[in-house]
Order: structure tokens, then C-alpha cells, then sequence
């Protein structure tokens, strides 16, 4: 009972890809408009705001007096060919709307490049989406809009958003802010509610691009010294994805983005001690494989000891550099237990459908059908290689008799009409011959003194003589009969010399086989280059391309030149035939031969064949994070930047940051981040300096919270907000600065350096 607790402890199971369920534009409409009538004649600056997060991954979107944003979608963009009825009204398909549509006829777009937005027209019909389902009607959005934007983002980005929203959805005051500036004041606010709120720490900021570290000072975020890596979630999506087809090729189709998203999200983490944690899977890996060789010589022992033949859970001997297939109840995890700062690895279970079992009846009739179909192909193959003996033995009899004249050396005309190019081939050939024919020339003569009538037809014989060759006949089936039970016998007193010398002769077998698979193929790429000089030589002298090859008799000798003694291609029957034979002897004395190398038809596939076992791949995606040189990256990782930061401030200043260490961003919900981070920070700093490192409420939903938070101020509309005379007056470029906002700089201080919007400029430039 407690290894079965314990076996499902370890298996993980999928949730499944949900189906888009998009919602539709007429309930949003209706959900929303009883809502807002309130506000239609009231001033601007009474009126709700709409607060959107405009993420790189992941646009959510409400009003202010909402506690939740309404609407949570991808951040992306299509433009399929056809459109239903559904959408019939519209010009692009947004967020869950492209999942609708088959990957293959559609192409996703995105607004952002990193996560600066560049594509404005993309941006658009983000914005469209946004308005129509939160239930604005018309051509003019009058209500005030607050929007996220990326750290330090470009004034040319900032301005094609700004115009779009002023121009085209005329919206009368326009807030800009860092997405996780805002989640560092909401959760300082929560933290430091009924207080004095400081606003200072250090933010780590991880999202779906880019990973940012920010010291913040007394509400002032110090530019200088931020810094951003330009590695995220999608990087380490991107590794994942790799790494699970190059290790389960079998699975690629079940590994599908959806998959592969849902297996980062629920089951990647973040090592506390990365080497540490390599180390331990390499003793796992070592004392897995000890386990297995142990365990197989056991059972190889038993089975040729006449022990219990009964299947066990083995299904395969790992090779060298693959990898370990999941064993039930085989995984030792006492260590990870002994030191909590080593994560075990996980077992997840892909989704599979069991095959229905035949019953008893149908397995008989099916075994039954296999041996008739096995006596049949014997007899067939019986049948074909008699009648090669005898086409063999009549080439024999033809040029045997040229094997002791020595005349044939100088006479080249009387070989190419036997068809050899000299003596050598021709000894060759009466060799090889004799070699197929199992005999030499005495033991001919002795199997023939033997049995001397079987090899004689009926209708040649008298009737004494007949009942003389059925005698013959029965004689020599006893003789093969004694033969057989001498070599049981000799299988029975010693198992392993028999079944090693089986083993030898299946290898063998196997070697003769792959040499005349690769004869063949040299033979195609003799036919294929012959066949590109020939079209090449008609082309040159402007003839037809008729292929003539086999008209005249020398065009075959060219085979003959080649081809090797022993490669003919009616041995492979016989080849296969005795390979089945063999492997019919070995599994009689060895019963799990079939499992052990690989020649078992009859395997059932069960769950386990459909596990990922995810050792290191659980915990590389986050360590780029830390060491970028993984995926071939040269600048710094966090730990680095967090030491270069400290470096440059006092001690005071440093304790300062310490004490409020905020995660935040999609990326840094993996388990096992925040005690990363803390063990970096606390191997950089002095023993005893305060160090307090927390992750933030809802690391993704945070900084539209924080938004809201920014939104229900009193000052809100008068401190932070760009109005609509203030833009007409100063520009697009313009940027009020406050907390949560980016520093103004050029051309966002308010000084008007050109009259024309930033599209006019790019085309003026350009």
C-alpha cells in the first residue's frame, strides 16, 4: 500500500489543453453597459479608468472600480484568410480568438519586440479588442486610460502609442507606467498597511522577454545602476522544448506548445545549488544503472537455472548515453529528503489511451494462424532453396570439369563464353558453389553412400528400389532426430556455453546480413551515378535519353566485376529464415530475450512508455538566468549584477535594498527562485546584514493591481496623467514623470523638437 502511495506521489499527470473559450463582444457589451450609464454624462475626470497591462506575454485589461481585470488574453495578433460568421465583423483575430484556427493556416503576430512595442498597426487591434469588450461604444474612448509600458523604453515607441491614443480613441487623460514599479508599490502598500510606506528595495522583475533588476531609494528608481538581461520565460520555454524532443523523439507530437507551457509552469524550479544538484542526479544515474546490471544478472541466473520464468517490471538494459526508463518503485529519494536544498527529479505522464486486450479465444485462433502462416513460409522457403541446390549443383556439374585444366589460363575466349573474366573468378565460383552446397567433394561421396536414393527421383526407380529409398528416408529423419536431442542435451548439462554459442551464431548471422544490405546500397549508388553520366553524356552530345543498358551481353559483366562471392540475393530468405530459427533456440533457454535485445513483437505498451522523467531539464531553463553561458550568451547573470550593485553603494544603502527583496513577474512564480536569490544575496553580503527576499502576491496580476491601486488615488488624474491639451501642446513624446513612471528624458521633458507625429518622422529620416 505505501509503494503505491508512493508511486503516485511521484507520477505527475497533465491538466490538459483547455479550448479557447474567448469571450463573445455582445454579452461583454451587455455585461458592461448597465455599468456605464451612469458615467456618460458625467466630466472626464469623474469617469472610471480603464487600466491595462500591456505584457509581452499577456494583456489584461479592466475598470478601476472592478476588482479583476476583466479580460486576460495572449498577446497576439492574426489575420486569417476566411473568417466565420463569429468574427465575420472584423478585421484581425485577438489573444484566445487565434487559438480558434489551426496553427497551419494562420500566422501569430506579436506587437513587441522583446518588450518594446514596434508594431503599431498590431497594437491596434489590441486596443480595438480592449475597448469593444469592456463595453465602449463609438468611435472616441472618454474615459481615462492607464497604460503599462517597458523600463526605459525608447521616446519613438512611447510617442506611435501615445498619438494612437489621442487621435485616433480620443482619450481625454493618458497614464504611463513600468508594469513592476506598480506591483513593487501595491505590494508595499499591502505589506505596510496601516505604516508609513518606504518604497525602497530592490526589485527583481522576470516576465516572458526580458528580467530586470532595479534598486528603488526612497520612491526613486536609480537608472544608472538597473540593469536588464535579456533572457525570460520564452528562453527557457525554448530550452525545455528542445531538450524533451531531443531526449523523447517518439513523444514529438504529443510535446505540443500547450504541453510544453503547462510542464514550465507546474514542474520546472529553480536549484538552490546548481552543482549540487547535477552531482546528485549523477549518483542517481549511477546507482540506477548498478541496480539494473544486478538485478538482469539475477534473473539471467534463474531463467538459466530452470528458475521462475514469470515477465518482471525490467523492460529494457539502458546503453550508454541514453536514457533511463522509468522503473516503478526504483527511484531512491532519502537523499532529497536528508538536505532540502536538493530538489528530487519528477515523473509526468503524458496522456495515452490502453489498447484493448484480446481474449483468450481470439490469442489462441491468433496463435494458431502464426503457425500455419510459419509452416507455410518453411515450406515455401524449403522449396526455394531445393530448387537452388539443384540449379547450384547443375552449374557444378557444367564447370567442375574446368577446374583442373590449366589450357583455360591462355584461352580468353572459351572463359567469357562460360562467363568468367579469367581462372581466378571461375576457381571462385566452383567454390563459392560448394560452400552453398553445405558439402565438400568426400562428404558428398559419404552422405551419397549414406542415403544414396533420396537424391533420386521416383520415376527412375522400381518398386524394390522405392521401398528401399522410403527406408533411406526414415533413417535419415531419426539421424537428424538424434542430432537434435544430442544438442538439447548438451543445452540442458551446460546452458551458458549453449547459449553463448547461439548468441555467437546470431551474430553472425546479423553481420552477413548487414554486409549485404550495404553491398546493395553500393550497387544503387553505382546505378544512380551511371545513370547521371549517361544523361549528362546524352545531354552534351544531343542525344535521346533512351536507357539501352542490358541490350548486349557485356553491359552484365559489369555485375559480375563487382559483386563479391556470397552477396546473392536469394540468400537474404534464407538468411531471415535461419535468424528466426536461431532466435526460436535462444528463446526457449532464455525467455526474456525478447525484452533484453529488442526483438519483442509482443510488448504491450502501457503508461509507462508515455512518462517524461525530467531530471536537469527541471532546473537548466532557470539557471540561464544565473549563468547565461548555458545557451551560449556572454553577458552577466542576476548574480553578478546584484554583486556589481552592491559594490557601488555604502553598506547602509545595501542594507537599505536588502531589506525589501521583491520578485515579481510570470517568470519567478518557479519554485525554488526566492531561495535562490536569498542564497546568492547572502553569499555576496556580510554575515548579520538584514536580508528579507519575498515573491510578490500574484507575480503576474500584481502590476494591474498595482494599476488599480494608482488608479482609485485622489491625485491620481492631476499627478500622473497626460491630458489631452497637454499632449497637443508639447507632443507625443511627452511624459510626466511620478513613482511608477519611467524618467523623462529629450524629447519627453515637454520641449517640442519637430511638429511632425513619429510615423511622418521615420519616413522623413528614412
Amino acid at each position: 500500500m505505501e509503494e503505491t502511495k508512493r508511486l503516485h506521489e511521484q507520477i505527475y499527470g497533465l491538466r490538459g489543453f483547455e479550448p479557447p473559450n474567448p469571450p463573445k463582444l455582445i454579452e461583454s457589451i451587455e455585461e458592461h453597459r448597465p455599468k456605464l450609464q451612469p458615467y456618460e454624462t458625467s466630466p472626464a475626470e469623474t469617469r472610471p479608468v480603464i487600466i491595462i497591462d500591456n505584457g509581452s506575454y499577456n494583456c489584461r485589461a479592466g475598470w478601476s472600480f472592478e476588482e479583476k481585470p476583466y479580460l486576460d488574453f495572449r498577446s497576439q495578433v492574426t489575420k486569417p484568410k476566411s473568417l466565420n460568421r463569429e468574427f465575420s465583423y472584423k478585421d484581425f483575430l485577438v489573444g484566445d480568438e487565434c487559438d480558434l484556427f489551426e496553427t497551419g493556416k494562420i500566422q501569430k503576430k506579436t506587437p513587441f519586440d522583446k518588450n518594446v512595442v514596434y508594431n503599431i498597426n498590431n497594437q491596434e487591434a489590441i486596443f480595438d479588442h480592449v475597448f469593444s469588450h469592456l463595453g465602449v461604444s463609438g468611435d472616441s474612448v472618454n474615459y481615462p486610460v492607464l497604460l503599462t509600458e517597458a523600463f526605459c523604453n525608447p521616446n519613438y515607441s512611447r510617442a506611435m502609442v501615445s498619438e494612437l491614443l489621442f487621435e485616433k480613441y480620443e482619450v481625454p487623460y493618458l497614464t504611463l507606467s513600468v508594469d513592476f514599479l506598480l506591483s513593487f508599490y501595491y505590494n508595499q502598500v499591502k505589506r505596510y498597511e496601516g505604516r508609513s510606506v518606504p518604497l525602497s528595495g530592490l526589485c527583481v522583475s522576470s516576465s516572458h522577454n526580458v528580467t530586470h533588476i532595479v534598486p528603488i531609494l526612497e520612491g526613486c528608481v536609480n537608472v544608472p545602476k538597473s540593469k536588464r538581461i535579456s533572457l525570460g520565460g520564452s528562453h527557457n520555454n525554448e530550452l525545455l522544448t528542445k531538450s524533451l524532443n531531443l531526449r523523447y523523439p517518439v513523444h514529438k507530437n504529443k510535446l505540443i506548445p500547450s504541453v510544453i507551457q503547462e510542464i514550465q509552469e507546474r514542474h520546472t524550479a529553480c536549484a538552490e545549488n546548481y552543482s549540487e544538484q547535477l552531482d546528485f542526479f549523477e549518483k542517481q544515474y549511477e546507482k540506477e544503472m548498478n541496480r539494473l546490471k544486478e538485478e538482469d544478472m539475477v534473473k539471467r541466473k534463474m531463467m538459466l537455472e530452470g528458475g521462475s520464468k514469470e515477465s518482471n517490471t525490467l523492460k529494457s538494459i539502458p546503453k550508454k548515453g541514453s536514457n533511463l526508463k522509468i522503473y516503478r518503485n526504483a527511484v531512491d529519494y532519502s537523499n532529497s529528503q536528508q538536505d532540502p536544498a536538493i530538489m528530487p527529479d519528477r515523473v509526468i505522464q503524458l496522456d495515452w489511451s490502453p489498447i484493448e486486450q484480446p481474449s483468450e479465444e481470439e490469442e489462441k485462433r491468433k496463435e494458431a494462424m502464426r503457425k500455419e502462416q510459419g509452416k507455410r513460409l518453411r515450406d515455401i522457403n524449403a522449396k526455394k532453396r531445393e530448387e537452388k541446390q539443384k540449379k547450384l549443383a547443375k552449374e557444378l556439374s557444367q564447370i567442375e570439369a574446368y577446374e583442373n585444366d590449366r589450357s583455360l589460363e591462355d584461352d580468353k575466349l572459351k572463359l567469357k563464353e562460360l562467363g568468367f573474366k579469367s581462372m581466378e573468378s571461375l576457381l571462385e565460383r566452383i567454390e563459392y558453389i560448394r560452400e552453398k552446397l553445405g558439402i565438400t567433394q568426400k562428404e558428398e561421396k559419404k552422405e551419397e553412400e549414406k542415403w544414396p536414393l533420396l537424391s533420386i527421383d521416383d520415376s527412375q526407380l522400381d518398386e524394390e528400389q522405392k521401398k528401399l529409398k522410403r527406408i533411406q528416408k526414415m533413417q535419415k529423419s531419426s539421424y537428424l532426430k538424434r542430432m537434435e536431442k544430442r544438442l538439447k542435451d548438451e543445452a540442458e548439462q551446460n546452458p551458458e556455453e549453449y547459449l553463448k554459442s547461439l548468441m555467437e551464431d546470431r551474430k553472425e548471422r546479423k553481420e552477413q546480413m548487414s554486409k549485404r544490405d550495404g553491398f546493395k546500397r553500393k550497387m544503387k549508388t553505382i546505378a544512380k551515378i551511371g545513370a547521371i553520366n549517361d544523361e549528362t553524356k546524352n545531354k552534351k552530345n544531343n542525344e535521346s535519353e533512351e536507357d539501352d543498358f542490358g541490350i548486349n551481353d557485356e553491359d552484365w559483366q559489369v555485375y559480375k566485376t563487382i559483386a563479391k562471392p556470397g552477396y546473392e540475393e536469394d540468400d537474404q530468405e534464407e538468411d531471415i529464415q535461419a535468424l528466426e530459427e536461431i532466435n526460436e533456440k535462444i528463446a526457449e533457454v532464455d525467455p526474456n530475450f525478447g525484452c533484453l535485445y529488442g526483438d519483442n513483437d509482443k510488448k504491450q505498451i502501457d503508461a509507462e512508455d508515455f512518462q517524461l522523467r525530467l531530471s536537469t531539464d527541471r532546473f537548466r531553463g532557470s539557471e540561464i538566468l544565473f549563468q547565461p553561458s548555458i545557451i551560449g550568451h556572454e553577458f552577466a547573470g542576476i548574480t553578478e549584477i546584484l554583486e556589481n550593485i552592491f559594490q557601488t553603494n555604502s553598506n547602509e544603502i545595501n542594507n537599505t535594498l536588502t531589506s525589501f527583496v521583491l520578485l515579481t513577474g510570470g517568470n519567478t512564480k518557479i519554485e525554488g527562485m526566492d531561495k535562490r536569490i536569498k542564497a546568492e544575496i547572502q553569499m555576496i553580503r556580510p554575515q548579520g546584514s538584514p536580508l528579507n527576499v519575498v515573491r510578490a502576491y500574484d507575480p503576474s496580476l500584481d502590476a494591474w493591481n498595482g494599476g488599480l491601486m494608482f488608479a482609485r488615488r485622489e491625485d491620481f488624474l492631476g499627478q500622473t496623467s497626460i491630458s489631452k491639451a497637454q499632449y497637443e501642446e508639447c507632443g507625443p513624446y511627452y511624459l510626466k514623470a511620478h513613482f511608477a513612471s519611467n524618467l523623462a528624458y529629450g524629447e519627453a521633458l515637454g520641449v517640442k523638437v519637430s511638429s511632425q507625429s513619429p510615423k511622418k518622422r521615420v519616413k522623413t529620416e528614412e
